[in-house]
């Protein structure tokens, strides 16, 4: 901790003069004076100054301390009797210009920071240490009214800075100390870090007087000081070498070395690009951009009002106006371990072939870096030790449906896997599963050649069965190159490739719009890429659902658009959507876009009408509820006018009064359920009539569903359904665990246990257990096949339930009867309120015999059970729970509080 068993060894101190040591160590009321105002005493000897203010009276302090300090200063100090020298210089011949160099300049005054009003010496440290390290001295001159700044890596800062601890002005550190055991045949480090002597110098030792360590207040800015010399020091080490740092995958260097570019430095990397080098350059967003004839230059920059500055510097913002207490000081000093981790674990890197990233210098030969043996022989660590998934799990599951299902749904089932990001190893798993999702294509081809006996090889079939799943990536807007890994399908030159066809997706995949955008985002669509390209030849976007989404996503495609379709014609830069025609669909009176702890203003403001895009939006309304609309005449007819015309004023909030604060609505008589004793058992009879003779049947189970503000009302609901079913139940858990790529993941979230994870229970992600049984119905919770109509909220009824996969059947959109396979998947939740990232392994599906207000939009259902224990949040909620029925005598309401009322 101090000496590293012998390796460092520093000269000692000497004894202080008489003076100093009988106020340090001394017992009387003078002494006591000196060691409490020590600081005080040290600043008015000190050559330096920290540039703070301490707010000290100096009329507090004893003349006769000062006095008695002077003089053993003048006697014993050499820095002191130096600058007295210069002094007399001065004094003798006024005009003479006499310089005296001492030590280096720092950087920015320091003052502009105060010190921390707390009992104990704190520090602010600051942007202060100078680029260039090679001038460290300081020039004394005549008086300039000036501050200049002194390096600390100078040997004379300690004694400067701290005449009292060090009264003989004695050196301070030096890089080019040697260790005491140093082996000068060794290429390891030869000198002590500065670390290592501050480490030396604040431990007390025999036949040594600790000067040091008994200054009080006083050594713990020594302290403090210390420890901001060695950040300073390791900060600038990195700024100094930025030039030198090189990093890249092993594969590019491969391909430099294949094309004879071995130079680190080479330019010729780089695409040339058609712009005219005449030095011209745009601001825009706060970005220099710098156009050139053979690259393409950023410069990032920030607005400032303070001092003219706009270059952003990473080591300053990170190294400006940290705070450090001499408790932090001393324990990083002595490297004491700032966390612990038991046991000990180790982050594996995992790449693919050739991919590993390579740290080299700016002047090292390509050939050599990538010749070394750590970067030539890298291997897969982390599947070599079995730490990562083995993915046996989904070729068990692919075996398991193999037994009861269609081929064609063993391929879907793998197109789910490779979709949902779960497989680790997806060659793998296509190697040990390919034999099963064949199985029909050679039943096929012989019944195109009308030959029973033809035959296929295993590369034929392999190709075949590739297509097909080619095929159905491509529904998704996906393909095989989205899988390297993954053996690609031959296509004959005859053959269509369909690989851009225009399909309904949701927005965030169709325009890779970011997940969090801000008002500065845009849309991740290359120049000249196949969706770009699709997206020029596209005469209409259709776009639904459009006030539940942020305006910051549509002004992010308005940007992108504008900016690749002003090569198609200039004019484009200065139209909505660079000219494209756009239809938004949507409600205003649902439920708007959800903003975490956001107030009603702060809404409205994220909402589309409130975009800049909004005034060149031409408004079209619908007026007819064709969901009320049937074969209806006469007074039927007036009764369906009047109620349509009721739920359109209820999202219009022109029904209902103010109450104390609280917005009640009057539902008519006819619509709600009394006379009950258990509220679940009767808002379930008056939804599910006959439960038990139809629970079989799809088109009942297709029709109907109870509706619930909260997940808790919801969950409860199910429960009591899936109790009144009399098949055999099957629970599955999930697997929780702790996303270790997140970057907020510290040691402290090792303290979430599993037991922890699995109590979470938030929207969007299945609960740690669910119970299932074969004639249930469930909703998804994420899209898994787009082709196939299986998005999130489409709703199956289960039809088999197996060990590791589930089949079930399809009850609504234009695939329904379909049979699917469904696999365990990795869901990792979006809530913000979760201060950390875990990931969920489990069926993706949730009981929806009762589903959410919100979940239920987009659904038509013929028997709603509206169920209120609690009050709808808004208006806008109840007029999605009423506007999801198709006939008024369908729609009933059970309203109760806590005691039943």
């Amino acid at each position: 901790m101090c000496c590293d068993r012998g390796k460092i060894k520093l000269l000692d101190l000497k004894k202080p003069p008489e003076v100093l040591e009988q106020l340090l160590f001394g017992s009387g009321h003078k002494s006591s004076h000196f060691r409490e105002n020590i600081r005080s005493y040290n600043s008015i000897f000190s050559f330096t100054s920290m540039g703070v203010s301490r707010g000290q009276d100096i009329n507090k302090l004893h003349a006769e301390i000062i006095s008695d300090l002077k003089q053993m200063l003048d006697d014993n100090n050499v820095l002191a009797k130096t600058f007295r020298m210069v002094r007399d210089q001065f004094q003798e011949n006024i005009d003479s210009n006499v310089k005296f160099r001492l030590i280096g300049k720092r950087g920015i005054d320091g003052r502009r920071y105060n010190l921390p009003t707390i009992p104990e010496v704190d520090a602010l440290v600051v942007g202060d240490f100078e680029v260039s390290g090679s001038d460290r001295d300081i020039i004394i001159e005549t008086q300039s009214g000036q501050l200049q700044r002194i390096n600390e890596l100078n040997v004379a800062y300690l004694g400067l800075q701290y005449p009292l601890l060090f009264p003989y002005g004695e050196d301070g550190y030096r890089e080019d100390i040697p260790l005491s055991q140093g082996d000068q045949s060794s290429r390891g480090r030869q000198c002590i870090s500065m670390r290592e002597f501050f480490a030396y110098k604040i431990q007390e030792r025999k036949d040594e007087v600790p000067t040091v360590v008994s200054s009080g207040r006083l050594f713990q800015q020594f302290l403090v000081d210390g420890y901001k010399m060695i950040e300073s020091s390791r900060l600038k080490l990195i700024r100094t070498h930025q030039k030198q740092l090189r990093v890249d995958s092993y594969k590019v260097l491969e391909d430099a070395i294949l094309h004879s570019d071995i130079d680190p430095s080479s330019q010729e990397w780089y695409p040339v690009y058609r712009r005219r080098d005449n030095g011209r350059t745009i601001m825009k967003n706060g970005i220099h951009w710098i156009t050139g004839n053979d690259s393409a230059n950023t410069t990032f920059s920030q607005s400032t009002h303070d001092n003219g500055s706009s270059s952003i510097d990473e080591i300053n913002m990170y190294y400006d106006c940290r705070y450090i207490s001499p408790c932090e000081a001393a324990w990083r000093i002595f490297k004491f371990p700032i966390h612990h981790r038991e046991p000990s674990v180790e982050r594996l890197s995992f790449h693919l072939p050739n991919e590993q990233s390579v740290i080299f210098s700016g002047d090292d030969p390509i050939v050599n870096v990538a010749n070394r043996l750590t970067v030539k022989e890298s291997i897969y660590a982390c599947y070599a030790f079995g730490l990562l998934d083995d993915d046996k799990e989904y070729v068990d599951a692919i075996k398991e449906a193999g037994t009861w299902g269609m081929p064609s749904y063993l391929r879907q089932l793998f197109v789910m896997l490779l979709l949902s990001n779960s497989l680790s190893h997806p060659k793998i798993v296509w190697q040990s599963s390919w034999q099963l999702l064949p199985e029909d294509i050679l039943r096929e081809e012989r019944t195109l050649l009308s030959n029973p006996e033809a035959e296929l090889t295993d590369d034929e079939l392999k190709n075949r069965c590739l297509k097909k799943l080619d095929r159905i990536l491509k529904g998704c807007g996906k393909s095989f190159n989205d899988f390297p890994t993954m053996p690609r399908p031959y296509y004959n030159e005859e053959e269509f490739d369909g690989a851009n066809r225009l399909r309904g997706r949701i927005a965030h995949s169709r325009f890779p719009i970011p997940l969090n955008p801000t008002e500065d985002s845009t849309c991740n669509i290359k120049q000249g890429s196949p969706l770009a390209k699709l997206i020029v030849k596209a005469k209409l976007i259709i776009w639904d659902e459009a006030p539940m989404m942020h305006k910051y996503c549509f002004e992010a495609l308005d940007r992108t658009l504008r900016d690749f379709l002003r090569f198609k014609d200039p004019s484009n830069l200065d139209r909505p959507f660079g000219g494209k025609t756009i239809v938004l669909g949507g409600d205003f009176r649902q439920i708007l876009l959800v903003i975490t702890k956001g107030a009603r203003q702060e809404i409205v403001k994220a909402t589309l009408n409130s975009s800049y895009l909004w005034p060149h939006c031409q408004v079209l309304k619908l007026t007819t509820n064709m969901r009320l609309q049937g074969n209806i005449s006469g007074a039927d007819l007036d009764d369906l006018k009047e109620f349509s015309d009721w739920i359109l004023a209820i999202g219009d909030g022109n029904i209902g009064c103010s109450i104390d604060g609280i917005e009640k609505v009057e539902i008519p008589d006819d619509l709600l359920i009394h006379n009950y004793d258990d509220p679940i058992s009767r808002i379930v009879e008056s939804t599910y009539s006959d439960f038990l003779r139809h629970f079989t049947d799809i088109k009942y189970l297709q029709e109907r569903a109870i509706l619930a503000p909260t997940l808790q009302m919801v969950e409860s609901v199910n429960d009591y359904m899936v109790s009144l079913n009399n098949s055999q139940d099957k629970s599955y858990l999930s697997s929780d665990t702790i996303c270790k790529s997140d970057h907020a993941f510290t040691s402290l979230e090792h303290i979430h246990t599993p037991e922890f994870l699995n109590s979470i229970k938030c929207s969007g992600i299945p609960n740690h257990s669910i119970t299932l049984k074969v004639g249930v119905p469930v909703m998804l919770l994420r899209n898994i096949d787009q082709s196939s109509g299986l998005c999130n909220g489409t709703r199956l009824i289960i039809t088999r339930l197996g060990n590791r996969v589930i089949e079930a059947k399809v009850l609504s959109g234009n695939m329904v009867g379909d049979k699917v396979c469904i696999p365990r998947m990795t869901l990792t939740p979006s809530n913000a309120r979760i201060p950390f990232k875990f990931q969920r392994r489990q069926f993706p599906v949730i009981v929806s015999f009762a589903m959410t207000i919100n979940k239920s939009q987009g659904q038509a259902l013929c028997n709603v059970g509206l169920f209120l224990k609690k009050p709808v949040f808004n208006h806008g909620q109840l007029y999605i729970a009423l506007s999801r029925v198709l006939s008024r005598k369908g729609l009933k309401i059970l309203c109760y509080d806590e005691d039943n009322k």
